[in-house]
């Protein structure tokens, strides 16, 4: 049994181990100066208490975002574009078939979004990924 914290942590080591991130901190930044970059957080979820007994079962949405400085669009679509799906594949592969990602027991579906997007003020372009109904289980503390 794993914190929800646990889970966004596993999310980011997943990303930041990928070609050309140059940065994914397991907690959101005031401000960045390294980009690309991934952020991952908690969207919105739920608990079921007493389920299994003595535990709360979560299902969350867990947000991620990864941002490209906008200084050429042509360069930085394409560059946003390479991570369209080694972002769902380093998540999927990590829980599924390399059994790295031990903090959750079940993940729904992985939507996502594409576009202009900004952090601390800085235009950038990347995406938004939504992974659904992550479910947790942990005991009462």
């Amino acid at each position: 049994m794993a914190t929800l914290q646990a889970v966004i942590d596993q999310i980011q080591d997943e990303i930041g181990a990928l070609s050309g991130i140059r940065a994914a901190p397991h907690e959101p930044p005031e401000s960045m100066s390294a980009y690309p970059f991934a952020v991952a957080f908690v969207k919105s979820g739920n608990w079921t208490l007493g389920k299994p007994a003595g535990c709360m079962t979560g299902l969350h949405d867990i947000v991620v975002e990864l941002h490209i400085a906008r200084k050429d669009l042509a360069r930085d679509y394409a560059a946003a574009m390479a991570y369209a799906k080694s972002v769902p594949n380093a998540i999927g592969s990590a829980w599924l078939v390399d059994v790295t990602m031990t903090s959750l027991d079940a993940i729904g579906s992985i939507a996502y979004e594409f576009g202009p997007m900004s952090w601390a003020g800085i235009d950038t372009i990347g995406w938004r990924w939504t992974i659904r109904d992550v479910k947790t289980i942990d005991a009462f503390s």
